[in-house]
């Protein structure tokens, strides 16, 4: 099966051509080719960095290339390779510590990078079954690659993840009940180190200036987590109504999302300086809902 489509929106063009081949009953080929041009949307004008003016719009390349095979046991089997070029990227301005604000723009650490060239590239790999009408499980498994040229290097981006892995089950013993898990692990985000100097002013004082190490050359600890729900079905009016549990983090993981660094001058003008556990992710959080279909 061939397929065209394209699309055209304010001067800008996105075709994609995508391709599918049954090679078997039991495997599938999958193909696809597309060039995107993203606008600077209003609401990703970093104002708050002093930026006055729309950039003119990204573009990207990305083909992926996939294979789908039933395996004996119903087992299902997928492998997929992807890569995505970005040219004609826009500035915008990061946290170099890979910190998590709601207002970014006012913490230390902002700098303003113009990469060149952007590149993400990867494999996943995924294995699933269902058992029956009872019992259903999924494995996942992703290699992958995201970085961005600038001043002619190559660097990851803030949130590259080289390996990532992912299990989940569900179980569902009736009708009305149905009760899932799932475990998630990345490796961990990029950080840039950061470090301390004592300059003087023109008046003599001293005061604490921050440098920064090569731009996101470090990375902070694994991220993992495991997430749990149980749910019960009602039967009510013409409709149901579910009641479900959602723990997230079951195991109370501390995930960090940047490191905490300080500085200071002691008594005898030596520089101290050190660095804490880091910024706390989200820890355990149970959560009650209610959902009515009817």
């Amino acid at each position: 099966r061939y397929d065209h489509m394209s699309h055209t929106s304010e001067n800008e063009w996105s075709p994609r051509v995508l391709a599918a081949l049954e090679l078997s009953p039991t495997t599938n080929l999958r193909a696809s080719w597309g060039r995107y041009y993203q606008s600077h949307g209003v609401h990703e004008l970093q104002v708050g960095d002093g930026e006055r003016r729309f950039s003119p719009s990204d573009m990207a390349t990305q083909i992926a290339v996939g294979v789908e095979q039933r395996l004996p046991a119903d087992i299902n089997l997928r492998v997929e390779l992807y890569r995505r070029a970005i040219a004609d990227q826009r500035p915008r301005y990061i946290n170099a510590e890979q910190e998590l604000w709601a207002f970014p723009e006012a913490e230390g650490g902002r700098i303003g990078i113009d990469p060149d060239r952007g590149n993400a590239r990867g494999m996943e790999l995924l294995v699933s079954r269902e058992l029956g009408t009872h019992w259903a499980w999924s494995m996942n498994y992703v290699l992958a690659m995201a970085e961005d040229e600038i001043d002619g290097d190559w660097v990851p981006r803030a949130l590259d993840q080289r390996h990532t892995f992912g299990i989940s089950g569900a179980y569902k013993p009736n009708n009305k009940w149905s009760l899932s898990a799932s475990w998630y692990y990345h490796t961990g985000w990029p950080t840039t180190d950061t470090g301390f100097r004592v300059d003087s002013l023109s008046d003599g004082s001293l005061f604490l200036a921050r440098e920064f190490g090569p731009l996101n050359a470090e990375r902070l600890p694994a991220y993992h987590r495991l997430d749990l729900r149980a749910t019960r079905n009602f039967s009510v009016g013409r409709g149901v109504l579910q009641v479900y549990l959602d723990i997230f983090n079951a195991y109370n993981r501390t995930n960090i999302s940047s490191f905490d660094h300080w500085a200071h001058v002691n008594e005898h003008g030596d520089l101290i300086v050190g660095r804490d556990n880091g910024q706390e992710m989200m820890p355990i959080l149970p959560s009650l809902g209610l959902r009515y279909e009817f």
